[in-house]
C-alpha cells in the first residue's frame, strides 16, 4: 500500500498475517501508521483496514475538528470502534481459540470475547458491533450502509464487487426517494437526492481483465538489440535488467539495460474477450516522477498489441512526462476469441535506457454494453422525469412505486418542480443550486475533506478571476447543479476549465452532464485552460440539471479547479 499515492494491492493486503502482532504485541501497543488514511478517504482507508484487521492495531485517527464531527460511511464506523474499545476496554486473548474463520482475537474488560472476522465482522458475545462487505453486489439479512439508496425489504442492492462497504446493524429501509429492484448485473453508480432534485446513475460490472491481478500468469520477457529472447513466468526482473512488476494497481515497467544493450521489455497475457459490447484496452501511461529531468529518461515507447491467429492490431505513444497519458486499443474486432495481449516498454528511438522507469496505471480491458432495462423506485413524494434530450422522457411522473424505464450505464434526473426559467446570456457563475459528493464507493456524503463548489477569486493563467471555484473529495466526486428552465431558443453552454496557478495535480477529470446525459470530457492538467462548449438545442424550452462534475480522478492533491465564466449564450 503506497500512501503518498493512494495505491494498494488487494492480494498483498489479505494476505496480511499476525506473526508480529502476537510476537511484539504483549511488550507493545500497535497503533496505525503516521500515513494511514482518513476515513473520508474512504476506499483508500478501507484499504488499511483491510491489513489491520489482522494486527490488532488500535484505532488510529490523525484528527481534525471537522472529521471529528464526520457522522457518515466509515468515519462513523471509526467513531462506533473507538467508542466500543474505550467503553469495553477492549484488550488482546492471544491464547484463546483461533479458528481459520478468526482475523484477531480480544476479550472485554470483564472477561467477553471478542473477534475480528475473516469475513470483515467485529463480534463481541455473538452480537455484531459492526461490518464491512466487498465482492458482492447484494446483501441479505440485517445490515444497512447510511445513505445507500439501492435496498428492498431484504437485501442492499447494487453493490461494486471491487469496492469495500461499511455495514452497520440495523434494517435496510429508505424513506425518500429510492431504488427498490433493478437487474442483478447491475450496480449503482450514485443516487443523489436534495429537496428539489434527483439523479439515479447506474453502471455495468465492465472490468474483463485487471492485468495487475494477472501478472503472476503471464510470461515476462524482453527483446534486446543483438540478443536472444529471454522470458520466464511471471513477474519479475530479468538477467538484463528489464523487469515487469506490479505495486498495487500500477506495473513497473523497464527495458532492458545491462551488458551495454537495450530494447524492449513485454509481458504477454491470454484473454477470452465477451461476446458484446465495445471491448477495449485501456491504460494510463507516464513515466515516475524521479525518472523526469535533465540527464534522466528521454522517454519510453510505450505499446500495446493484441492478436488472434493471424489477425492483430497494435497502439503505441511515446512518454515523456509523469503526467498520465491514455493509451488505449479497440479490442472489439475480436469480441468472443481467446487473444495473446502483449504489453511493452522499449527504450525509444535514441535507444538510450537511462532512468527509463515506466509506469502502467491500471492497465485492463473494459467492455462497454450501452442497453435498456427496467428499475423499480419507491418514493414518498411525486418527481417529474427530466427530458433525457432525445424526446419526451419514457415516464412523465414517478409517485409510491413505480417501473422506470433507464439505460445503463446511464444517469436519469428527476425534479420536484420545473426550476425558473432564464434568459440569454445566463451567467452561471455563482453558487450553484445542489452540489453533491460522491465517494469512489457511490456513496454521497454532506462533507468532505476539502470539497466545495462556489463562486471565489482567484489566480488562473496569471490573472484574477471570478469563477466558479471546485474541489473534489479525494477518490471522488463533487457535482455543482444548476437548475433552470432553457428558453425555446437554441443555447449552448461556454466555459473554460482550469486549475489554479501554482497547482500541482495530477490531472482532474471534468464533464458537463445535462438532465442525465454527459458530454464534453476533459482531463484538466496545470498550466492549461480548456474550453468547453456544450449544445443545449435538445433541451430548448425545457428544464434542465446542468451538472459541472469534477472528479479527482485518483488523489485530490492541489484539484484546485476553476470552471471560467460559465454562462449560457444563444446558439
Amino acid at each position: 500500500l503506497d500512501h503518498t499515492k493512494g495505491t494498494f494491492d488487494r492480494r498483498w493486503l489479505q494476505a496480511a498475517h499476525p506473526i508480529s502482532s502476537y510476537i511484539l504485541r504483549p511488550f507493545t501497543v500497535m497503533y496505525g501508521y503516521l500515513g494511514c488514511a482518513h476515513p473520508e478517504n474512504d476506499q483508500v482507508y478501507a484499504a488499511w483496514q483491510e491489513a489491520y484487521r489482522h494486527w490488532g492495531v488500535i484505532p488510529t485517527l490523525k484528527p481534525t475538528p471537522e472529521n471529528l464531527a464526520g457522522t457518515d460511511g466509515f468515519a462513523r464506523q471509526f467513531l462506533d470502534e473507538l467508542h466500543f474499545w474505550q467503553r469495553e476496554r477492549v484488550d488482546l486473548d492471544l491464547d484463546a481459540p483461533w479458528p481459520p474463520d478468526i482475523a484477531f482475537p480480544w476479550r472485554t474488560g470483564d472477561g467477553r470475547r471478542v473477534v475480528a472476522t475473516q469475513d470483515r465482522r467485529w463480534i463481541c458475545e455473538g452480537q455484531e458491533i459492526f461490518r464491512t462487505v466487498t465482492g458482492v453486489t447484494q446483501l441479505a439479512g440485517a445490515g444497512t450502509i447510511p445513505g445507500w439508496l439501492a435496498c428492498d425489504a431484504d437485501r442492499l442492492l447494487g453493490l461494486r464487487p471491487q469496492r469495500w462497504y461499511p455495514v452497520f446493524p440495523g434494517a435496510c429501509a429508505a424513506n425518500g426517494l429510492h431504488i427498490s429492484a433493478m437487474p442483478d448485473d447491475v450496480v449503482v453508480d450514485y443516487v443523489a437526492v436534495s429537496e428539489r432534485l434527483a439523479v439515479v446513475a447506474l453502471d455495468a460490472q465492465s472490468n474483463v481483465a485487471d492485468f495487475t491481478t494477472l501478472l503472476d500468469r503471464a510470461v515476462v520477457g524482453s527483446r534486446a538489440d543483438g540478443a536472444p529472447v529471454q522470458q520466464q513466468e511471471g513477474a519479475g526482473m530479468l538477467p538484463d535488467g528489464s523487469q515487469f512488476v506490479d505495486t498495487g494497481g500500477v506495473i513497473h515497467a523497464h527495458p532492458p539495460w545491462k551488458q551495454g544493450r537495450t530494447g524492449e521489455a513485454f509481458a504477454q497475457f491470454e484473454c477470452t474477450l465477451p461476446t458484446d459490447g465495445t471491448v477495449r484496452f485501456v491504460s494510463d501511461v507516464s513515466l515516475d516522477a524521479h525518472a523526469v529531468g535533465a540527464d534522466k529518461s528521454d522517454g519510453v515507447t510505450f505499446g500495446v498489441r493484441a492478436a488472434a491467429g493471424a489477425a492483430q492490431v497494435s497502439q503505441q505513444i511515446h512518454q515523456d512526462t509523469a503526467e498520465l497519458q491514455a493509451l488505449a486499443l479497440d479490442l472489439t474486432p475480436f469480441r468472443g476469441k481467446t487473444i495473446r495481449l502483449e504489453m511493452a516498454v522499449d527504450a525509444g528511438p535514441r535507444r538510450s535506457p537511462t532512468y527509463d522507469w515506466a509506469r502502467w496505471h491500471r492497465p485492463r480491458i473494459e467492455r462497454t454494453s450501452t442497453r435498456n432495462c427496467a428499475i423499480t423506485l419507491g418514493s414518498d413524494q411525486p418527481w417529474e422525469v427530466a427530458p433525457d434530450g432525445a424526446g419526451a422522457p419514457p415516464v412523465a411522473r414517478v409517485e409510491g412505486t413505480g417501473v422506470l424505464p433507464v439505460v445503463v450505464p446511464g444517469a436519469t434526473v428527476l425534479l420536484r418542480t420545473s426550476p425558473a426559467p432564464v434568459t440569454l446570456p445566463a451567467d452561471l457563475t455563482r453558487n450553484p443550486d445542489d452540489v453533491f459528493f460522491v465517494l469512489d464507493s457511490g456513496l454521497v456524503v454532506d462533507h468532505a475533506l476539502h470539497a466545495h463548489a462556489a463562486r471565489r477569486t482567484i489566480d488562473v493563467q496569471g490573472a484574477g478571476r471570478s469563477v466558479l471555484s471546485v474541489h473534489p473529495p479525494n477518490n471522488g466526486r463533487t457535482l455543482a447543479v444548476f437548475l433552470l428552465t432553457l428558453p425555446a431558443e437554441p443555447a449552448r453552454l461556454v466555459t473554460s476549465v482550469g486549475l489554479r496557478d501554482g497547482s500541482k495535480s495530477e490531472g482532474v477529470d471534468v464533464s458537463v452532464m445535462v438532465n442525465g446525459r454527459t458530454g464534453a470530457p476533459r482531463r484538466i492538467r496545470p498550466g492549461v485552460l480548456e474550453e468547453i462548449v456544450v449544445d443545449l438545442q435538445p433541451w430548448a424550452g425545457r428544464p434542465v440539471a446542468l451538472c459541472l462534475v469534477t472528479n479527482a480522478a485518483g488523489s485530490y492533491f492541489q484539484d484546485w479547479v476553476a470552471w471560467v465564466t460559465p454562462r449560457i449564450i444563444a446558439r
